[in-house]
């Protein structure tokens, strides 16, 4: 076995195996025999633009009311955020007139990456730094306390059935998000979703956001399952790189914006569009 940089080993190929039939998984013509499917959630089974667009609007309106206007236009440019049209590549129109960097932080992010950024922003207006690490957290927190689930929570097309298809064909399913836990699995509970997925994995348990393999390791440790017996599912570069690094049987970018962003083993415009069949 190998050892992750946070300190957690692999897990064996022969660890807490069960007797998983092997399935497989079809993407376009390419067939990956599997046990386990690890996805991304924002982008690959939510509209992530939707759920930022909300969250931005949300952060900065508790972090105006504590800190004052005049710390937003710096805390939007470090975020990835404008409220114009941004000609460049990578930036993306969302709900509410704002427009996003598809690989910034806002998007890519971990939660304790957001605080330091909301913290040097709070920082740079004159806060000490124990101060500003402090209330960026207490800001943060209480923007996801203030957000209703049902307002931010918009499964892609086809993304409920698919996922049901592949849960009853036998293979086990997993959450790898950047987002926190407990939002996490209340979207997943909010569209019932939750009783298909026997793991979600977030920055919280690996101590380190994407794409450390870790993400994966703790995964195959609640499926049972081995990495070699896994695909990753996602629509970020960062989510083929976790798969890679963590040694996964393959990768598989959705949408179109994965498309040539990353050396996928395969790509479909959407999960919609994976398949099964009994091997």
């Amino acid at each position: 076995s190998e050892t992750g940089a946070a300190g957690r080993r692999r897990p064996a190929r022969d660890g807490r195996r069960t007797s998983l039939s092997e399935v497989l998984l079809c993407a376009g013509l390419q067939v990956f025999p599997c046990r386990a499917v690890i996805f991304d959630k924002d982008g690959t089974l939510f509209d992530a633009y939707r759920f930022l667009a909300a969250l931005h609007r949300m952060r900065e309106q508790v972090v105006a009311q504590a800190a004052g206007h005049d710390v937003l236009p710096l805390y939007r440019r470090l975020c990835g955020v404008a409220y114009q049209p941004v000609r460049k590549p990578r930036w993306i129109a969302a709900s509410g007139g704002l427009w996003l960097d598809s690989r910034g932080p806002l998007y890519e992010a971990a939660f304790d990456e957001e605080a330091a950024i909301l913290a040097a922003v709070l920082a740079a207006e004159g806060r000490p730094w124990s101060e500003a690490r402090s209330a960026a957290r207490q800001l943060l927190l209480e923007a996801d306390r203030r957000l209703a689930i049902p307002d931010i929570t918009h499964p892609l097309p086809g993304v409920v059935a698919a996922v049901s298809r592949l849960a009853d064909a036998g293979l086990r399913l997993a959450l790898a998000t950047g987002d926190t836990e407990s939002r996490a699995r209340a979207q997943l509970a909010f569209t019932g979703l939750d009783r298909r997925f026997g793991a979600v994995v977030t920055p919280e348990r690996t101590g380190r956001g994407k794409p450390a393999p870790e993400f994966v390791w703790e995964a195959c440790r609640d499926l049972g399952v081995a990495p070699e017996e896994c695909v990753v599912v996602g629509d970020s570069p960062v989510d083929c790189e976790m798969g890679r690094a963590a040694g996964v049987r393959g990768t598989i970018g959705v949408g179109p914006e994965a498309r040539d962003a990353a050396p996928w083993t395969a790509w479909l415009p959407s999960v919609a569009e994976l398949e099964v069949q009994n091997a």
